[in-house]
């Protein structure tokens, strides 16, 4: 379970305290004016959603000595739930208000999003997500999305070989050559190529890409292009992307197109806001 994974925690831990800092300068004047009491709040929530952000009560215990509990990531929530108890310091409960609304509002979205997108799918393919991240939160979000139920795709430049439409034009053009020099001097990683059209896709199946992007094509286009890469090669995987929402993801997963994947920003970027409150009893 998360409570071992130190990375997801010092992710929760840099993000929260430099959301803090930001908000407060170390210097929040209004509760210097609030008696320095216990005091009891909660998080409730305005819409459905997933939850995600158990990670945070352990932050908000070890960090700020407020003791808390949530939702489990991953429970689905009504409008009216209490996602978030707490218990601490009324100075410090309304100091860390805005900073932790923030940050589960982000987490929170981007789990709902996921999972409206994987429920699209009707179970022919699976989400994933992409670099288009806030800065910042790549962690965060990217965890977020796992608990919606979508798949992460690389996390950085670092982790595979993507030959996107810039780095074509800068080989001229020249797929197999990007592929072959990419295959040589990185054996140990897929190397995927990103093709806007079904000329595109022949080269990078020719060249032996391990993964074949197709980008901003209309679900015809998609479905030819799926069809002809898993005629040649089925080892080949093959991820839609570019425009990619709800009404497509139907479309595609209605087309019969033998997809493995599709790829979007529409969880990190433009999700559906999920509205919470910060509620503490006097």
């Amino acid at each position: 379970m998360f409570y071992y994974d130190i990375n997801l925690y010092n992710a929760a831990r840099v993000v929260f305290e430099n959301t803090l800092l930001e908000d407060t300068n170390n210097n929040d004047l209004i509760s210097w004016l609030v008696p320095n009491k216990k005091a009891q709040a909660y998080i409730v929530a305005n819409n459905h959603g997933v939850f995600v952000g158990e990670i945070f009560a352990i932050v908000l215990e070890k960090q700020f000595d407020i003791k808390s509990c949530s939702l489990k990531d991953g429970e689905f929530f009504v409008p009216g739930t209490k996602i978030f108890n707490l218990e601490g310091s009324a100075r410090m409960l309304l100091s860390v208000e805005r900073s932790l609304l923030n940050i589960l509002t982000i987490l929170i979205s981007v789990a709902t999003t996921t999972k409206k997108l994987v429920d699209a799918t009707k179970g022919k393919f699976r989400v994933l997500d992409t670099r288009k991240t806030i800065p910042g939160l790549r962690y965060l979000q990217k965890y977020a999305v796992k608990v919606g139920g979508g798949v992460n795709h690389r996390f950085g430049l670092y982790d595979m070989v993507m030959i996107k439409d810039n780095h074509i034009a800068v080989f001229k053009g020249d797929i197999v050559k990007a592929v072959k020099m990419a295959k040589e001097n990185f054996p140990m990683h897929k190397v995927e190529v990103e093709c806007d059209n079904f000329e595109q896709v022949k080269l990078a199946v020719e060249a032996g890409a391990h993964i074949i992007m197709l980008d901003n094509m209309n679900v015809e286009e998609i479905k030819r292009a799926s069809e002809y890469i898993k005629s040649v090669n089925p080892e080949i995987i093959v991820e839609a992307s570019g425009n990619i929402d709800e009404e497509k993801i139907r479309e595609i997963a209605e087309s019969g197109a033998p997809i493995d994947f599709v790829s979007t920003s529409k969880m990190t970027m433009k999700y559906d806001v999920v509205d919470i409150s910060f509620v503490i009893e006097g």
